[in-house]
């Protein structure tokens, strides 16, 4: 028996066949995680990011710790780009007390660990923290969020190496499928 991928609640009976859902972190992990689904993380990842990456790479989701006590933290998805730059893709079924902290935590930890010993700071490249939420986690309406360090008085931005996008899957749910964008799709 074949099985589909639903991301959505779906109605059980459209198809002829079980339904996993890609909400489940495991589940995501084995999809997008899976270089025969490549194509697909590459059309996620742009229309998230509203890129034209040609291609990414699968690296090790573990991120060893910089320091003895460390702790050492594994993301669900983690990826290069061919300019070398880190995307990790988070699906988080419910939120905590401290997700944004763990949130940031995971993102200066990819960040940090590009650094070697007697590489130059120019040399680092942008670290991207994508989180699909599957609860209501920011008090607006939209379901995509894009932050970045930025000065609040003029609109500067700091650095363009920190990005953190915030998906709500509970916000799409009104989005009729005719009239969806990319990454709704």
């Amino acid at each position: 028996m074949h099985t589909l991928v639903s991301l959505m609640l779906e109605r059980k009976d459209a198809y002829d066949m079980e339904l996993l859902d890609l909400r489940n972190d495991f589940v995501f992990r084995a999809f997008f995680g899976d270089w025969r689904n490549r194509r697909l993380l590459l059309h996620f990842l742009n229309s998230i990011l509203d890129d034209t990456l040609t291609s990414v790479e699968l690296t090790d989701p573990h991120l060893e710790p910089l320091h003895r006590i460390d702790k050492t933290s594994a993301m669900d998805i983690r990826v290069r780009t061919e300019e070398c730059e880190q995307i990790n893709i988070e699906m988080q079924v419910q939120g905590h007390e401290a997700f944004n902290e763990r949130m940031l935590v995971y993102w200066a930890k990819m960040y940090a660990n590009q650094e070697e010993v007697s590489r130059p700071y120019v040399d680092l490249k942008k670290a991207v923290q994508i989180v699909i939420a599957n609860f209501n986690f920011l008090p607006k309406q939209h379901y995509h969020s894009k932050f970045q360090l930025m000065e609040p008085e003029d609109g500067t931005i700091f650095s363009s190496h920190a990005e953190i996008h915030v998906l709500e899957l509970r916000k799409l749910k009104d989005i009729q499928v005719e009239d969806a964008l990319a990454l709704e799709q």
